[in-house]
């Protein structure tokens, strides 16, 4: 064999022929460095994933938690919104209704102060024409004052009564001591206007009198209490003037309309009474009517009516001069007065309907005196003496001078008294104008903006 070919031989031996063992030993290191490549490749691969698999998760979850406070921010300002607009129409509606009631309180306020200010020019109107017509009649018949007997006085009194909603209207001559024994002899002489006024109002003396409703006579004297403000304490002749001013003596009861049953008021000399006398010098030195404070006047009408002494009564005191001239009555001395018994409960009935209740009506005075009465439709209700309206009303209150033409600035003494009336709205009237409507305007409100609130869960959700 010759050497090259020796040399191919050994050549062909070492590296073998294609896929052979030792040519294929190299092919598989390649083989097995490329499987290990693959290898790494794909574990790295691998882990990349779980990587960016976590960050999607958490990032997932931040946006669920954002998404999550976004949803109950959105609640929150919606359940604010619904409270504040709920308690805004509770409000609203609430205040309509208050509006609604005051403004009904003031109309009915209105009225009443209206019809009390009517009440008050009627009476006055009323008791003035009845001093005229007394003063007229004793101008025409020339008499010898103060003996005066009016005719038919029972029928004159009874119908001013039924007008002026007064319980009694006396004549109340003034008698000075040198005239006292003329007086008592004329009295006694014409006290049979006692038996014809009872016998023309039978009704109010059956219970009093026997069937045949025989009055017994009067006191044939001038006569005062021996406790002045005590009519049980009994009565004694006069000895002496009960006022020294003017033109002095004695203020006597005479005619009364009703006519008593019970005539031993009459010849009572009334200016004997402390309040009657003080109220006595306010209309001598005024010359014109004056009221007086709230004072018990059962002894003055009890013996020809009744009527519920615990309540506020006044009476009211107009002059009876001897000319019919006014542009005279400051140069003349008046010779009697007429009194009027006033009821106060008779002025607060029949000012309000019948479903209309709860005013309150304050009557105060200048003598310091304060009653309360109650207004449920026509009747008014004694509450009690003292300022009584409950004080939560007072930016509501209304107030009215009570007879502004008997109010004088010019009295020096003011010894009699000027009214005032205060009226208040109650818990109860308040009552009639509140509904349910607040609450239930304000819960619709509130349920609309929840169920809203609702809706948009499900939508999110």
């Amino acid at each position: 064999m010759s050497e090259a070919s020796l040399s191919d031989h050994e050549a062909f031996h070492e590296d073998g022929p294609p896929g052979s063992v030792n040519g294929g030993s190299h092919s598989g290191k390649k083989g097995m460095s490329s499987s290990a490549e693959s290898v790494l490749s794909g574990g790295s691969d691998h882990n990349g994933g779980s990587s960016t698999n976590s960050d999607e998760r958490i990032v997932s979850k931040e946006e669920n938690m954002a998404v999550r406070r976004s949803k109950t921010v959105v609640l929150v300002i919606i359940a604010v919104t619904a409270l504040a607009f709920g308690a805004a129409t509770y409000l609203f509606t609430n205040n309509e209704e208050t509006d609604d009631y005051e403004t009904q309180f003031r109309d009915f306020a209105y009225e009443v102060t209206t019809v009390a200010h009517a009440e008050a020019v009627n009476v006055f109107g009323l008791v003035e024409s009845l001093a005229l017509a007394v003063s007229s009649f004793a101008i025409h018949q020339e008499t010898e004052l103060p003996n005066i007997l009016v005719p038919h006085f029972e029928e004159k009194g009874k119908h001013n009564n039924a007008l002026s909603k007064a319980l009694q209207v006396s004549i109340v001559p003034i008698v000075s001591m040198d005239k006292i024994a003329s007086w008592e002899s004329f009295s006694v002489a014409n006290q049979g206007w006692v038996q014809e006024g009872v016998n023309q109002t039978p009704h109010l003396h059956e219970d009093f009198l026997g069937a045949d409703l025989k009055v017994p006579p009067i006191n044939t004297n001038v006569h005062h209490f021996v406790d002045a403000e005590d009519p049980k304490s009994g009565s004694v002749p006069v000895e002496s003037p009960s006022v020294d001013f003017g033109p002095g003596g004695h203020g006597v009861v005479w005619q009364q309309s009703p006519a008593p049953h019970d005539p031993s008021i009459i010849n009572f000399d009334i200016l004997s009474h402390p309040v009657f006398a003080r109220v006595y010098h306010g209309m001598w030195e005024t010359k014109l009517p004056v009221m007086s404070e709230v004072t018990d006047l059962s002894f003055l009408y009890e013996g020809a009516v009744k009527d519920d002494i615990t309540h506020p009564h006044s009476f009211l005191m107009h002059p009876i001069f001897p000319t019919m001239d006014e542009d005279e009555y400051e140069n003349v001395e008046p010779w009697g007065f007429i009194v009027a018994a006033i009821p106060w409960d008779a002025y607060f009935t029949n000012l309000l309907p019948e479903s209309i209740n709860g005013i309150t009506v304050v009557l105060h005075n200048t003598c310091g005196e304060h009653y309360t009465y109650r207004l449920n439709g026509p009747e008014a209700v004694f509450v009690g003496a003292g300022d009584l309206h409950d004080r939560h009303y007072n930016s509501l209150g209304v107030q009215t001078v009570f007879a502004e033409f008997l109010t004088y600035d010019f009295s020096e003494t003011l010894e009699h008294c000027e009214y005032d009336i205060r009226l208040y709205p109650t818990s109860d009237f308040e009552e009639e104008y509140r509904t349910s409507k607040p609450w239930i305007y304000a819960v619709v409100v509130v349920l609309v903006f929840m169920f809203t609130a609702g809706g948009f869960l499900w939508v999110c959700s």
